[in-house]
């Protein structure tokens, strides 16, 4: 279910494969499988990685009337200041798994983590479910 989010939303945000492939911390082989196999058990990283991804976009959707096309235009407009120092919200979203945790605090102001239940795709943010 969380595979399947993030490929919906990199659809939405007219992300390519290398995008798609940097924000989940795997190669463009590995995405493949995912798309192929979207209900494949992702592992903690992965879905800190994919509950960020879907927490900033939520955030961005309310902020520019529900509009993908324009929260695209927001991720890759470069901004100045911390965290970001003048490049846009998706490189620095896709250097790591720590610049993908900044930027979603920066929009979103908390950090997701997942909850003991992997499996079932469960989540809480700041400890609220």
């Amino acid at each position: 279910m969380a595979h399947t989010a993030l490929l919906s939303i990199g659809e939405a945000l007219r992300l390519d494969d290398g995008d798609l492939s940097a924000l989940l911390g795997s190669g463009l082989l590995e995405l493949e499988k995912i798309r192929k196999e979207p209900e494949t058990r992702a592992s903690r990283e992965r879905l800190i990685r994919i509950r960020c991804v879907v927490e900033i976009y939520r955030y961005l959707m309310k902020q520019n009337d529900r509009d993908p096309l324009e929260c695209s235009r927001v991720l890759r407009s470069r901004r100045d200041g911390a965290p970001f120092y003048n490049q846009s919200a998706l490189t620095h979203m896709k250097t790591g798994l720590r610049e993908l945790v900044e930027s979603c605090k920066y929009f979103t102001s908390t950090t997701p983590t997942p909850r003991k239940r992997l499996a079932a795709g469960t989540f809480s943010v700041n400890g609220r479910t």
